[in-house]
């Protein structure tokens, strides 16, 4: 099981998760520009997670009621609820993704995952197992959610 809490950097800030609150620290270079955002599970309703090539990288979450995502850098640098990283810190934030998507799952919230394909989503699931961040049976209970829409 993945060791709570999660702390992942980017290139502004940091997203730390303990199981229960995702909190967004962002640090837009002066001290007065640096900002925090807070969100519990119940909040949450998804989390996107696009990764490049050759561009920078985007680490969202989806907060209904919020400000939507963008669809450039420019546009999310300022965005409370996104994260930029470069590719070679795509790991991690793909871990924190996976565990946040199972604190869903097993919260009874059928999360919205950007850019997953069916298949894709029952081999992350059948990965999180594997490393033991979720149980058998939560890896059931989430199958089935998938499944049966």
């Amino acid at each position: 099981m993945t060791a709570l809490p999660i702390t992942v950097r980017g290139l502004r800030g940091v997203v730390e998760f303990d199981g229960t609150t995702v909190t967004m620290r962002h640090f837009l270079g002066s001290p007065n520009a640096r900002t925090t955002n807070s969100f519990t599970l119940q909040q949450i309703s998804g989390v996107e997670l696009r990764v490049a090539i050759l561009a920078r990288c985007m680490f969202t979450l989806v907060v209904p009621g919020t400000v939507a995502p963008g669809r450039t850098s420019n546009a999310n640098r300022r965005n409370p609820l996104t994260l930029e990283f470069w590719r070679w810190q795509a790991g991690p934030f793909e871990e924190l993704r996976d565990v946040l998507v199972a604190a869903l799952q097993s919260q009874g919230t059928a999360p919205t995952v950007a850019g997953g394909s069916l298949a894709e989503e029952l081999d992350r699931l059948s990965a999180l197992v594997e490393r033991g961040a979720i149980t058998p049976i939560e890896y059931q209970q989430a199958k089935n959610r998938l499944l049966n829409g």
